[in-house]
């Protein structure tokens, strides 16, 4: 997510919003905004079933529970564009390949 950060001026200049979704409690979110430098909303407190169910994440089940990295790209119209799923840093989608799929859309 640093990645997104960094790209801020970019997006912004794209007139692209950025939204983080966490599971973590509100003091969770707000140290990870600040290790990770973030300049956009997180939406903390989810319960990762429900999001799970209504996104399709996938979620680990343990000592504690968490969502699986995902990413979506929507339209202005709210349409899902590019939906990218992971279980890790590999195969991610980058902050700059994201910004060039919004651009590539135009």
């Amino acid at each position: 997510m640093a990645g997104l950060a960094e790209h801020s001026e970019a997006y912004d200049e794209a007139d692209v919003a950025i939204v983080a979704i966490s599971a973590d409690e509100e003091e969770g979110a707000r140290q990870m905004e600040t290790e990770e430098g973030l300049t956009f909303p997180v939406l903390y407190g989810v319960d990762v079933h429900e999001i799970r169910d209504h996104f399709g994440l996938y979620i680990e089940e343990g000592a504690k529970t968490h969502l699986q990295p995902a990413q979506f790209i929507l339209d202005p119209e709210g349409v899902v564009r590019l939906a990218s799923y992971s279980s890790g840093p590999v195969g991610r989608l980058s902050a700059s390949e994201a910004l060039e799929t919004v651009e590539g859309a135009r």
